[in-house]
């Protein structure tokens, strides 16, 4: 069968993308190195419920959270939503949801795949060379939608970047036990729980909490393990959540922390989206809502652009417009804020913290989902004078 687009990587970008192109009559085609999609799990899932309801995620595939909880293990402050604003996801279903709909759209998707690298002609992108079961073979298309993750595994040979310089470590271990508040994440920062990262404890409602450790590779050369190891016993209220409770999954990932345009995004016969294309909020390394707005963006741009007959940067280049117009500026201060907070240290967090309760449930939670509207910056910036030269610094920081 003849393919016109070829996608690498059965993530949330990917898919989203395939769904696109497949549902416009355009013969799609994923490749997925894993066994199975959303197999094995590389994120928390923390989310944003507007996002997921823009994005048409069901709310059957992710859990609301009503209280927010930052803490180190001297100070802590509370956010109290009665209307939730973040949620939790459930990754594997989400992303298995996802590939669903790509199928059901016309799209096929291939399995235990290892895309090695792109097909070339002329210096365009014009397929990939596989890897599977069945030994080698070359997939030619119209098209490339690089979603490979952090690997960019078409976009790094095709020129297109030179690789990531700063990545998030991150280890979880999902808890099934009958403590936990199901309405409530906690956010844990602090040289003892993660220097320069933060810890996490997300339920997700199903008698299940998430509790993992991120940490920035570099500076740091430790691993996030065994500082989740020492996470309970650093905070009394969560140590009591986990009375009765036992780890059934155990989850690792990596994700790339780039300033915005460290990558470009297309080039002839090739976009990337997704962690691909670094295309991730660095201040809590939330990538997946991103990912899934980046991948119809892309696969919108494809549609255009096949039935154009130019799929040239030139042509493509609406998919790059369209992306950063909407999200650079969000990232790029979000890119600064995790610069910055690198250098915190426990008087600094404990600080931070005590600020904090000055600030409402609702700034709060815009500053965390990197919200950072020219409104917003006013109205923090006029609340709390205090914090005017800071917020300039990191909107203005490279």
């Amino acid at each position: 069968m003849r393919t016109e687009v070829v996608v690498v990587g059965a993530g949330p970008a990917g898919l989203a993308a395939a769904e696109v192109t497949a549902r416009a009559g355009i013969a799609t085609q994923i490749i997925e190195r894993a066994d199975a999609v959303g197999v094995p799990v590389r994120t928390s899932g923390g989310s944003w419920i507007a996002s997921m309801r823009e994005l048409g995620i069901a709310s059957s595939l992710w859990h609301p959270i009503r209280r927010i909880r930052v803490a180190t293990p001297r100070e802590e402050v509370v956010f109290d939503y009665d209307e939730p604003l973040a949620c939790v996801l459930h990754v594997r279903e989400l992303y298995q949801h996802l590939a669903e709909r790509a199928i059901a759209a016309g799209a096929t998707l291939r399995l235990r795949h290892n895309v090695q690298g792109p097909l070339l002609r002329d210096g365009a992108v014009v397929g990939v060379r596989c890897c599977g079961d069945d030994g080698e073979d070359e997939q030619h298309a119209q098209l490339v939608i690089d979603a490979s993750g952090y690997a960019s595994c078409v976009a790094k040979p095709a020129g297109l970047q030179a690789g990531f310089g700063l990545f998030g470590l991150g280890a979880e271990q999902e808890f099934y036990g009958p403590g936990f508040d199901e309405h409530e994440a906690w956010l844990l920062v602090g040289d003892a729980v993660a220097p320069g990262g933060y810890g996490w404890a997300f339920p997700d409602g199903r008698g299940r909490l998430r509790l993992g450790v991120g940490l920035p590779r570099p500076p740091s050369g430790d691993h996030p393990r065994a500082g989740l190891q020492r996470l309970p016993a650093q905070f009394p209220g969560l140590q009591r959540a986990l009375r009765g409770a036992s780890a059934i999954e155990s989850h690792s990932g990596l994700v790339p922390f780039a300033a915005p345009r460290h990558v470009r995004l297309v080039a002839d016969g090739l976009m990337v989206a997704g962690d691909a294309a670094g295309q991730v909020s660095a201040l809590v390394g939330e990538g997946i809502r991103y990912a899934l707005h980046a991948g119809r963006l892309a696969g919108d741009t494809a549609v255009r652009a096949i039935r154009a007959g130019d799929v040239s940067a030139r042509g493509l280049a609406g998919y790059e417009s369209a992306w950063h117009a909407r999200f650079e500026r969000e990232l790029h201060i979000a890119y600064a804020a995790h610069r910055a907070l690198l250098q915190h240290r426990d008087a600094d967090w404990d600080g931070l913290i005590a600020q904090l309760r000055r600030v409402s449930p609702q700034d709060f939670a815009c500053a965390l989902k990197g919200d950072f509207s020219l409104r917003w910056g006013i109205e923090m910036a006029w609340k709390h004078r205090q914090w005017l030269r800071p917020l300039a610094a990191m909107a203005n920081a490279g």
